[in-house]
């Protein structure tokens, strides 16, 4: 019984420290686990946050590469390039003139200043070559006023187009600094991903102020294209009237009813005459009725041709 005894409390030590080796084994080995899973853990975060700091930081970019742009696409706004000629003010002065110089030389019997047998003539001439001019300059006027108004729809269009890159670009950086302030950037404890993020919101609000104020610009670079082109069109318009109305203003004094005028005032001169001498002629062999069948036939050559209907 003694042997007996002894075998099981030596079993009962053995199993004991065997039980005791064990737990030190698991404790230790949890203890290791664990400090592998915490530094498994932080390298887990780091590499998350700064693959989404690097995300933001490369949107970042894009957005102030968009910027420096000025929101214009693949190249910085340019100016409209310079139209070659005389200028669309000019243009306008010189054609207006014209028309005003026309019309009022169509109620002058002569040009100012001119006088003889060759002022008619030479009035004529002017007149013509004042409506070929005053044409030509309206035609050019037109003309420029035209490409001028393509210009201004080109930069209408990239107005406008910038507003919207300006407008996404205000929508993506408020995308930005929430996550930013969010999980994994935001929760992080890490000196250098605190610094990264509040450099990039720094860098965030930049950007968003100056596409606020592209945004604005475009804005107000739309309404004076919009200001200009309804300025060209009613230009245009007045323009075109003044030279309309030049051209259908009578010639009072052309030479057609300058030349009517003097035959009638010959006929009449030879009426006048028959007139006075009819009474001499008497009544032998029909003289005084063939001096008033001439007469009669000189003052139906005085009326209005009748219209053929």
């Amino acid at each position: 019984n003694g042997t007996v005894d002894s075998f099981a409390q030596h079993s009962r030590i053995a199993r004991k420290e065997i039980a005791d080796a064990v737990s030190n084994f698991t404790a230790e080995l949890e203890g290791t686990l664990f400090e592998r899973y915490n530094v498994h853990k932080v390298a887990v975060h780091k590499q998350e946050t700064a693959e989404a700091m690097e995300a933001v930081q490369n949107q970042l970019a894009t957005i102030a590469e968009q910027a420096a742009r000025g929101f214009n696409g693949s190249t910085p706004t340019e100016e409209p390039e310079t139209i070659e000629g005389p200028s669309l003010p000019s243009l306008y002065k010189s054609t207006f003139d014209d028309s005003a110089k026309l019309t009022y030389l169509k109620g002058q019997e002569r040009l100012p200043g001119v006088e003889g047998a060759e002022a008619i003539t030479e009035r004529e001439e002017t007149l013509a070559k004042l409506s070929a001019t005053m044409h030509k300059s309206l035609a050019g006027y037109v003309s420029k006023a035209r490409m001028r108004a393509v210009q201004l729809d080109a930069v209408r269009t990239a107005e406008q187009n910038a507003e919207e890159a300006a407008k996404q670009a205000v929508a993506a950086l408020r995308s930005l600094e929430r996550r930013i302030q969010e999980a994994p950037i935001g929760e992080s404890d890490l000196v250098e991903v605190k610094n990264a993020a509040l450099v990039a919101h720094v860098r965030a609000e930049k950007l968003r102020a100056t596409a606020g104020e592209r945004i604005e610009r475009a804005q107000h670079n739309v309404q004076s294209v919009k200001k200009e082109l309804h300025s060209l069109r009613h230009y245009r318009e007045m323009l075109q009237d003044a030279v309309q109305s030049a051209t259908n203003t009578p010639d009072a004094f052309g030479s057609r009813k300058h030349k009517l005028d003097e035959a009638t005032k010959r006929v009449n001169k030879v009426i006048k005459a028959l007139q006075k001498v009819a009474p001499m002629m008497g009544t032998a062999y029909g003289a005084q009725t063939s001096v008033q069948t001439e007469i009669a036939k000189l003052q139906n050559s005085l009326k209005p041709v009748p219209p053929p209907f």
